[in-house]
């Protein structure tokens, strides 16, 4: 009896202690909050649009669906997120998912993350097709893009871009051709066009498939140049390049014939006075000859551009432009660009022959071998201007795999932060804020340093007993400050100066 009154009495305080536990909140889960942001990564949202983006949540490795984190987030490009809901040290799968009318039209990939958690990106691509036959029914979109014209330009020409809408007709679209050009339409006229030409259309209609051709006439009506046709398939916000090689010939400029000085000229024209007989005749001086004048240099062209990188560079990354005419088998060297930068490095050749044909290539280059080349030269016919390249850099800058440790502070605010030593870092680049979504209002700052050089110390200016955080990414090549050389961000830390 009497081991059966302590089972009861034990039962009795455990239930107190766990009654009294909730009350206090000594067995409440810790709730941690994950943030983030919702990229569009085909169409973007226009202010109005219609729906809204949920957030979608499970917990990773569990069978059941994903569920309804209840976060209405506004249909609004790079907008910001906050789910409050999430346990700390919990491991969970997001989605993010564009609703219209109670419906999901699209859902982002799954991003895993454990709680707490920031800057967490839900990419979400939507096309078109994704969307409610209405919406893009009543939607309209801008086609652009450039029209380059090579070679002579007359006066007072007019550029025309054409478009026709290429029906399926029993199930099958039309053939390029004349069916198609008794159809176009002028979407934009050109007048006195340069070598290089922007165009915009904005009356396109969503998921309907256009043929475009661009037309250069002189100022008679007289056609001297057109491009290929372009097909664009289901039109999207997007960019139309298109190129004419002009037909038209500059006029010939007439040779100037250097004049006899007036000596030699009238020593060639003197008549003899009569003389009378002579035992044996005096023999005339011969004029002296005089040099003739130099022909003058054959005229040049220039053709350039501009070459646009994509991802970051490595250290001793240049750029070379090359160039061939049609037939050859080696290119020629235009010129060796060091230190390109990501948002165009401007190229030019400048000893072309007006009207011939050349075709021009872009190489990136690292300690002279090469790591990227366009996929095929672009054939010109010199003048040409915007001749363009993007190259891939082919090379990627792994995340830092230590993060940045707060030391001491001095004089209460001056935060002491070591950046851990990187291998291969060149320069690093240093965020330090109020908080942990990027912030950087107390430093923002970039770094060049050594090959190999260590750890690296700064110093900055925090507020006295607030929380302040600090991270940061490296790049390989020490000249470069474009975002797009550094690596991923390191781990978010935070700290108090006290």
């Amino acid at each position: 009896m009497m081991i059966i009154a302590m089972i009861i009495v034990g039962l009795i305080i455990a239930g107190a202690i766990l009654i009294f536990g909730k009350k206090v909140g000594l067995f409440d889960t810790r709730r941690a909050s994950i943030t983030g942001t919702v990229v569009y990564t085909a169409l973007k949202p226009d202010p109005g649009d219609r729906g809204t983006v949920r957030l979608f949540y499970k917990e990773q490795g569990g069978r059941g669906d994903f569920q309804d984190a209840g976060i209405d987030i506004p249909l609004v490009p790079n907008q910001t997120w906050e789910w409050a809901g999430a346990e700390e040290g919990k491991i969970y799968q997001l989605q993010g998912a564009v609703v219209i009318d109670g419906n999901v039209v699209k859902r982002s990939d799954t991003e895993t993350v454990t709680a707490p958690a920031s800057d967490v990106d839900l990419a979400i691509k939507v096309n078109w097709r994704d969307l409610p036959s209405d919406v893009v029914a009543n939607s309209n979109l801008s086609i652009g893009g450039t029209v380059n014209i090579n070679g002579y330009i007359p006066a007072r020409s007019q550029l025309q871009i054409m478009a026709v809408e290429n029906t399926p007709q029993d199930g099958e679209a039309l053939n390029i051709g004349d069916q198609l050009q008794d159809n176009e339409k002028v979407v934009q006229s050109i007048s006195n066009p340069t070598n290089a030409n922007v165009w915009s259309w904005s009356a396109a209609q969503p998921l309907q498939e256009y043929v475009f051709r661009a037309v250069l006439n002189d100022s008679s009506g007289n056609q001297i140049g057109e491009s290929e046709q372009i097909v664009n398939v289901e039109a999207a916000d997007q960019q139309v390049t298109m190129i004419i090689n002009s037909q038209a010939q500059p006029p010939a400029v007439p040779t100037v014939q250097a004049s006899p000085t007036p000596g030699v000229f009238s020593q060639l024209a003197q008549s003899p006075s009569p003389q009378a007989a002579a035992p044996s005749p005096v023999a005339l001086s011969q004029p002296s000859a005089q040099p003739s004048p130099s022909p003058a240099p054959p005229p040049t062209a220039k053709i350039s551009g501009t070459v646009v990188l994509n991802g970051p560079m490595n250290q001793g990354t240049s750029l070379l432009m090359l160039w061939r005419q049609p037939g050859q088998q080696n290119f020629n060297v235009i010129n060796r660009y060091n230190n390109p930068v990501n948002s165009g490095t401007s190229w030019e050749f400048d000893n072309a022959v007006p009207g011939q044909q050349y075709q021009i290539q872009a190489a990136l280059q690292v300690n002279g071998n090469n790591t990227s080349t366009a996929p095929q030269p672009v054939t010109v016919t010199a003048p040409a201007a915007n001749v363009n390249f993007t190259l891939n850099t082919n090379f990627l800058v792994p995340a830092p795999g230590t993060q940045p440790v707060f030391q001491t502070c001095i004089n209460n605010n001056q935060a002491v932060i070591v950046l851990p030593a990187v291998s291969n870092a060149a320069r690093y680049w240093v965020q330090v804020g109020n908080n942990n979504q990027g912030d950087s209002s107390y430093a923002n700052t970039q770094i060049a340093v050594s090959p190999n050089s260590g750890e690296q110390k700064i110093t900055v200016g925090v507020n006295r007993g607030q929380q302040s955080f600090v991270r940061y990414s490296y790049a390989e090549c020490s000249n470069c400050t474009d975002p797009n050389n550094f690596s991923p961000w390191s781990t978010t830390v935070g700290f108090t100066c006290e």
